[in-house]
């Protein structure tokens, strides 16, 4: 079965070929090209990576404030 493409190429071609003999231009017809088989390509495993060293939590300073304390809405308090 011919893929949508193949056909619209075919109808182009076909256009061409009947507009150029109009005026006695003649296309040489070349045979399609045969498809290619489809490769499988096997996938490597991939690199570990070293994991990050954590040394403990982040100290937060005391004048900080979190977002868990600032109050509802965002506007000016």
């Amino acid at each position: 079965m011919q893929t949508f493409t193949e056909i619209v190429a075919a109808l182009v071609l076909h256009s061409f070929a009947a507009a150029y003999s109009h005026f006695g231009v003649t296309l040489e017809r070349h045979p399609p090209e045969k498809p290619v088989a489809e490769r499988v390509v096997n996938r490597s495993a991939p690199t570990p990576r070293p994991k990050a060293q954590v040394a403990g939590p982040v100290p937060v300073p005391p004048a900080t404030r979190v977002a868990s304390e600032a109050p509802l809405g965002g506007g000016m308090a």
